[in-house]
């Protein structure tokens, strides 16, 4: 995807891996999360407290997040423009930006799905496991 290379994407999991809030929030949960950048997708797993890549359809309740990859950059920019903080706010203000399925599953789930995404920004410059250098 042109918004999340290789090397972005391992890091991301890692993040989210290394995260106390989304162990917590996520270990009776289980859902998949697709994430489509103009015509490229990427399909992840949310079970027990654990965040995997998967290679395709997991399955499971599922939610499909799509956007262009100008949505997907403002989204994961260290501090997002207004109307890009959150895929709810891009959803109804943003034209390139849609939740495509799995509204209800994305609600019902909608604690640890904003987790996992707001593991996906870059960390701010100076900034160094939750303290400012």
């Amino acid at each position: 995807m042109s918004f999340l290379d290789p090397e972005q994407e391992q890091q991301w999991l890692g993040r989210v891996a290394d995260d106390p809030e989304f162990r917590l929030v996520s270990r009776w949960g289980s859902v998949c999360l697709t994430l489509l950048c103009d015509d490229e997708s990427r399909t992840y797993q949310i079970e027990n407290g654990r965040f995997t890549a998967e290679g395709g359809h997991c399955g499971k309740p599922y939610v499909v997040l799509a956007g262009s990859s100008a949505a997907w950059g403002d989204f994961t920019s260290p501090t997002p423009p207004r109307h890009s903080q959150h895929v709810l706010a891009m959803d109804r203000r943003r034209d390139d930006f849609e939740i495509r399925e799995g509204r209800t599953e994305l609600i019902r789930h909608l604690r640890v799905i904003d987790v996992v995404l707001q593991q996906m920004r870059a960390p701010a410059p100076g900034h160094q496991q939750g303290v400012l250098a």
